[in-house]
């Protein structure tokens, strides 16, 4: 086999600057980051509403079994219903038995340049970033399988709510690393209101996540890089100064 392709490099993003639809496709054909990922499909409302089994033969993944696991609280796919919500990151077992991870994304979100914003619909810039925000938090699903961490590929039980507070993780991880400060507070402030939900199933995780120390840090990097200093300090570092300036000019 031969070696991968590494990514070309990239400029550094600044929000309010740049397109949160170019991010979101960039990050889509990003596979190489979760080892093991099969893919990242993104399907209609149609086929997205299909039972997994007939959901992972319609993206042509034939040879390919999905696994269904029992957790503590009833928020598991079962075999005979379709998946629910915006994403999700699913278990397969391959045709050599390893398991591996795939990751679904709804379509049906209106993005930039692909729809005419209409009186009432949700900012095509907003929806990116939470087509953004949502695919962050399946690709922490599926490095959580594919490192076997919350999930027990053997017994098939997931302890679900260090899986959420994994995948919540991992969504500020990245936005820290990629300089998201604004979409990292989007998705706090959304984390904080799960942590009321009488759901559960998002209010384990959401707890879980936001009584360790790593959130505590995520808010620290947030409230200093949202500051005059932190900022100025942030574009010195990107090397994007000059066309700062030009376009501000």
């Amino acid at each position: 086999m031969g070696k991968k392709k590494k990514p070309k490099p990239r400029k550094t993003f600044i929000e309010g600057m740049d397109s949160y639809c170019d991010e979101y496709k960039y990050w889509k054909k990003r596979t190489d980051i979760i080892k093991r990922l099969v893919g990242i499909f993104e399907v209609s409302e149609e086929v997205f509403g299909l039972e997994l089994k007939k959901l992972v033969v319609a993206v042509g993944l034939d040879g390919y079994q999905p696994l269904f696991y029992n957790a503590e609280h009833d928020n598991t796919i079962r075999s005979d219903g379709p998946i629910s919500g915006t994403g999700c990151a699913v278990a397969l077992r391959n045709v050599y038995g390893n398991v591996v991870p795939a990751v679904f994304v709804r379509e049906g979100v209106a993005s930039v340049g692909e729809a005419d914003e209409q009186p009432g619909e949700t900012h095509p810039q907003f929806a990116d970033s939470i087509r953004l925000l949502v695919l962050f938090h399946e690709l922490g699903h599926a490095d959580d399988i594919s490192k076997g961490l919350n999930y027990d590929h053997d017994k098939l039980i997931i302890d679900l709510a260090a899986a959420e507070a994994y995948a919540h993780d991992f969504v500020c991880r990245q936005c820290m690393k990629n300089s998201y400060p604004l979409l990292m507070s989007q998705y706090l402030e959304n984390v904080e209101r799960m942590a009321k939900s009488t759901v559960d199933a998002e209010r384990v995780g959401a707890e879980r996540f936001l009584q360790s120390g790593d959130s505590d840090r995520f808010r620290e990097w947030l409230k200093e890089r949202q500051s005059k200093e932190g900022f100025e300090r942030f574009l010195r570092q990107s090397g994007r100064v000059d066309e700062i300036q030009r376009r501000n000019s």
